[in-house]
C-alpha cells in the first residue's frame, strides 16, 4: 500500500475520532464525551467542516500574491480552530 493511502487513512480514522468526542449521547444524558471528560461546556461547533469539502489555506508569500489558496477539507489539526 502506497504511504500516501496509508496517511489518507489515519486522517479519515482521526477525522471519526474528532466528531465522535463532539457528539451528544443519550446514554450520558444528551452530553459530548469532551463535556464529561473535561466538565467543561460544550465547544463552539462553527469551525466542523464536511469531510472533502472546498478548503480555504493560508499562505505566507509576496505581499501582493493571494494569501489564501484553494485545497480539500481531510480533517483538523489539534489545537488549530478551523
Amino acid at each position: 500500500m502506497p504511504d500516501y493511502q496509508r496517511t489518507f487513512r489515519l486522517r479519515l480514522w482521526h477525522n471519526a475520532c474528532y466528531l465522535v468526542n463532539r457528539l451528544s449521547s443519550s446514554a450520558i444524558g444528551g452530553k459530548t464525551i469532551l463535556e464529561v471528560w473535561s466538565e467543561k461546556a460544550a465547544q463552539d461547533f462553527d469551525s466542523l467542516r464536511v469531510f472533502g469539502c472546498l478548503a480555504y489555506y493560508h499562505v505566507k508569500e509576496d505581499k501582493l500574491d493571494p494569501r489564501a489558496k484553494k485545497g480539500v477539507c481531510v480533517g483538523f489539526k489539534r489545537g488549530i480552530k478551523g
